[in-house]
């Protein structure tokens, strides 16, 4: 899961193509200790002890996250994407969306 700023200016990750599903952040279970300002590949279950040569990532609280967006939407910046490993729920599904891209990827 990713947490879009309001302006939903967001490179997500790096793709031009696919969908987003969009979920009720007060209708997920989040916890600070799987939070993340960046992407941190946990799709290679790093967390999961020796199960991956990819260094542990620092997690932040869902505060500072939303506090990064705010500094990052303030400048008007596009910022990479940031990653929450959260439980999702049907009831929290709100919607799809398709990405449009504004900002080159460099």
């Amino acid at each position: 899961m990713t947490l879009l700023p309001l302006n939903g200016k967001m490179r997500l990750f790096d793709n031009n193509h696919g969908v987003i599903l969009i979920f009720d952040r007060d209708e997920s279970t989040l916890s600070d200790q799987y939070i993340f300002a960046e992407n941190v590949i946990s799709n290679d279950l790093w967390w999961i002890w020796g199960n991956s040569s990819i260094e542990p990532k620092r997690a932040i609280s869902l505060d500072d996250l939303i506090k990064i967006n705010y500094r990052n939407m303030n400048k008007d910046l596009a910022g990479s994407h940031n990653e929450i490993l959260a439980k999702l729920t049907k009831s929290g599904f709100l919607g799809v969306a398709a990405p449009l891209i504004i900002y080159p990827v460099d």
